[in-house]
Order: C-alpha cells, then structure tokens, then sequence
C-alpha cells in the first residue's frame, strides 16, 4: 500500500470540489481539509483531524484520538480508535467498530452490527441499526432509536423517548419487546436516573453501578438508608418498584 506525504496529498486532483484520495497510507498527515474522498481500505494515524463532508470508503481504519467534523460518511467495517469524536449527522455503513470514549454529536446514524467500547457518549436523535453491541457505561441522548437484537453492558443510561428494538438484552439478559423499560429521574441518594427492565427473567433494576432483582436493589437501598424505612430515598425507589410491577404485569 502506498504512504502519502503532505506534498503528494496536496496535489491530489479535485473533482467538482471534492479532492479524490485514492486506497493507501495516510498516517503521515495530520490535518485533511473539507470535502476529501476517501476509495477503500486506507489507513491513517493518531489524531488525525478532518473537515466536513468527509466520506471513506470500506475498511478504513483511523488511529485513536481522531476528530471528524459533521455530515462524514463511512462505508462498511471501517475500524476506529478510542476517544475518536464525530460531528452532527454522520452516517456509517454496518459492522464499524469503535474503541471506548468515542462522542457522538446528534442525528448520527449506524449501520447493522457495529460495536462500541465502554463509555461512548451519543447526543440526542441518533439511530442504529440491528444487532449493536455497546460496551459498559455508554450514554444515550434523548429520542435514540435501536434496532432489534442490540446489547448493552451494564451501568448504559438513556435519555428520554428512547426506542429499544425488540430482543435487545444487557449481557446475557434479554428484554422482553413491547414494555421494555421505564425510568425514574434524578433522585434517590446520588440523584440519578434510575431504570426498571422488563426481561425474561423478572424486572431488573439498573441504578448507577447496581444491576439486578428488585428484592436485592430495595435490600441495599435500606442498607444504604441505615435501615430507616421511612427514608425518602427508600420509600422513592420502594414505590417505583410497585409501579415497575404493575406496568409490566401481564395480567
């Protein structure tokens, strides 16, 4: 495969406005300007910084600490680094993959069976495709929508009016499609959000690092309150057990 120097890409042609990249090196370059195209399989280096309207073709692969501006598109199984950063309204094509740390700015949209490290960070309105997996601790903006099949690590947070696909599952548990969660915001000891999952093995209860039965989440919340029962805290959780049980009650 062919590397690139700074001289040999500035003189790359350009074509209606957009500069034609052929397959190759680029890890000698740092900085790529607006509107560059990219044909398949290339390569480039550790932060590497790149304009809008960016597009690559399949198989590409980017170093971590990587930086895209908005509206890049991406082909296929292209591969990224961790704490790479993308801009508004990008799109990839399935079977990406991404290190962990990676930030997603709003209305980016995923192909099929792409792959996330832990703690990626998604704004608001993005999409994906069937059969995603995401690593431990990612969060999710308002009004994400999945695709069925998706799995999620322990410890994910959701935004408001986020749309689970069916058969999605956190580990080896899978949800049931139709109810498949509901949430509680901004309270209890360390006020944060707090989710019931509807699975095929009981209710779940995901609250910051706890994952797990109803029984056992309300037995560390006593814990937690030093026994008193008539704990705010307790009695918030307590009642949104009951409310979890009635919504997902099947009679």
């Amino acid at each position: 495969m062919k590397t690139y120097t700074q001289e040999e890409f500035d003189n790359l042609p350009i074509d209606k406005g957009v500069k034609q990249c052929p397959s190759g090196d680029y890890s000698q370059i740092k900085t790529f300007g607006d509107s560059c195209s990219f044909r398949d399989s290339c390569s480039f280096g550790e932060s590497s910084r790149f304009g809008k309207s960016s597009s690559f073709g399949e198989w590409c692969s980017f170093g971590e600490s990587s930086r895209f501006c908005k509206s890049s598109t991406f082909r296929e199984s292209c591969s990224f680094g961790k704490s790479c950063s993308f801009g508004e309204s990008c799109t990839f094509g399935k079977s990406c993959s991404f290190g962990e740390s990676c930030t997603f700015r709003e209305s980016c949209s995923f192909g099929k069976s792409c792959t996330f490290g832990k703690s990626c960070s998604f704004d608001e309105w993005i999409t994906f495709g069937e059969s995603c997996s995401f690593g431990k601790s990612c969060s999710f903006g308002e009004s994400c929508s999945f695709g069925e099949s998706c799995s999620f690590g322990e410890s994910c947070s959701f935004g408001e009016s986020c749309i689970p696909g069916e058969w999605y599952s956190f580990g080896e548990i899978r949800m049931i499609p139709g109810n498949p969660f509901i949430t509680l915001g901004r309270c209890g000891l360390g006020s944060r959000d707090c989710y019931a999952f509807n699975t095929v093995e009981g209710i779940k209860i995901q609250e910051g690092s706890f994952f797990g039965d109803t029984a056992t989440f309300l037995d560390k919340t006593l814990a937690d309150c030093v026994g008193n029962k008539d704990a705010k805290e307790y009695q918030q959780y307590s009642l949104f057990v009951q409310i979890a049980e009635l919504t997902f009650s099947q009679d």
